[in-house]
């Protein structure tokens, strides 16, 4: 059956009580378990402090008897030396309690300091991975902006491209119906450059054309932001576990 160390106070204040021996020699002080619970350091508390009271009341009680007797100097001194070990007994018990409580309470500052140090952990860990995150994303999206000014840049070149081709196969196509009409080219460059112009009717075409291809242009990017929002929100695939030596 379990010992409480109420129980070992309970069988300390009998004996001294009855006066059989001093305390301190037949229960020696043993260091009371860290995990003795508040009730039982409580209770231990008020044996000590009932103990106490029974002792005055001994001594009062025996030095009035020792008046009695012939020897009352041997006889005080005696009782004097009995209730200075009684006391000093209660004492150390009560020493052992209050270092009881001085421990239980480091443990459980050690406890707090512990869990304050795992939930700092865990919030540097969380942080690391947020910020990771962010950068991954804004690796990506610097990627899908330097993708897309290329094929912008790509496009205008090609579009530029383009109207130059035009422009050339317009004034080739003048040039030829000029020689099939016997008509010569005009001398000077400013004349030449005019009939290389396209019509009115080719700049609106054009004009169509390149509006076209800027709006599927807009349409293309518009999709790839839309594509990669939605990859961003997914969770990264976890990896393959290890495979078995």
């Amino acid at each position: 059956m379990k010992r409480y160390p109420w129980q070992f106070m309970a069988a300390l204040g009998l004996v001294l009580f009855c006066g059989i021996a001093p305390a301190q020699a037949l229960f020696p002080m043993k260091a009371l378990p860290l995990d003795t619970t508040p009730q039982e350091i409580a209770k231990s508390r008020e044996l000590i402090k009932s103990e106490r009271a029974a002792e005055d009341a001994r001594f009062s009680a025996e030095q009035a008897s020792c008046y009695q007797r012939f020897a009352v100097n041997n006889c005080l001194a005696e009782s004097r030396s009995r209730h200075r070990q009684v006391q000093g007994a209660l004492r150390q018990q009560e020493i052992q309690v209050n270092d009881l409580e001085r421990r239980q309470r480091g443990a459980e500052q050690k406890r707090q300091n512990d869990e304050k140090n795992s939930a700092t952990a865990r919030q540097e860990a969380l942080d690391r991975q947020q910020e990771a995150q962010k950068d991954y994303q804004e690796r990506m999206e610097r990627a899908a902006q330097k993708q897309d000014d290329k094929e912008r840049a790509d496009r205008d070149r090609a579009a530029q491209n383009d109207y130059a081709d035009r422009q050339e196969r317009a004034a080739q196509k003048k040039a030829d119906q000029a020689r099939a009409n016997g008509e010569r080219q005009p001398p000077d460059s400013k004349s030449s450059d005019l009939g290389m112009m396209p019509d009115a009717a080719e700049q609106s075409e054009n004009r169509r054309q390149f509006e076209e291809k800027q709006r599927l242009a807009r349409e293309r990017q518009s999709q790839r932001d839309k594509d990669l929002a939605e990859k961003m929100k997914k969770p990264p695939v976890a990896p393959l576990p290890a495979r078995a030596p």
